[in-house]
């Protein structure tokens, strides 16, 4: 690649591979995730569905964005991913593996909310059953 023609087309060079700085063809390294393509778009179509039933209710609503949201990216990562591999490109390539990092931080974002939920609820209900053995689960008499 060192002797090739600074005035040909980028498209022209497509048949060779795509070697990274490092000496690793490109499109080795996301063949893996590429040959997975069916299963993202499958997980694309749940979080879509998901979101839609989760929009149904009013509380659901509030978060109803965010499968939608992992749905587009997912959606986007797959794309990207037959995109990078059909034509070689590194930079598809590196966009579909963005969208892949994006959903994992969401996924490790509403995680970390939901067991600090979880957390709270825990705390919340000892501090009931405290509350009620001390002062022997008496309740005000009706009036």
């Amino acid at each position: 690649m060192t002797d090739a023609n600074p005035f040909l087309s980028p498209t022209a060079m497509r048949d060779e591979p795509m070697v990274a700085s490092g000496g690793v063809d490109f499109r080795a390294v996301i063949e893996p995730l590429a040959h997975r393509r069916g299963w993202l778009v499958f997980l694309a179509v749940l979080a879509f569905i998901y979101g839609g039933l989760c929009a149904i209710t009013i509380v659901g609503l509030i978060i109803a964005w965010l499968p939608i949201w992992i749905g587009v990216l997912l959606m986007r990562s797959a794309n990207a991913f037959r995109d990078a591999m059909a034509t070689g490109d590194a930079e598809r390539g590196r966009a579909a593996i963005e969208a892949l990092s994006t959903i994992l931080l969401i996924y490790g974002i509403m995680m970390a909310i939901g067991l600090g939920i979880y957390g709270l609820a825990i705390v919340v209900a000892i501090g009931g059953a405290l509350t009620g053995a001390l002062t022997g689960g008496a309740t005000p008499p009706p009036m």
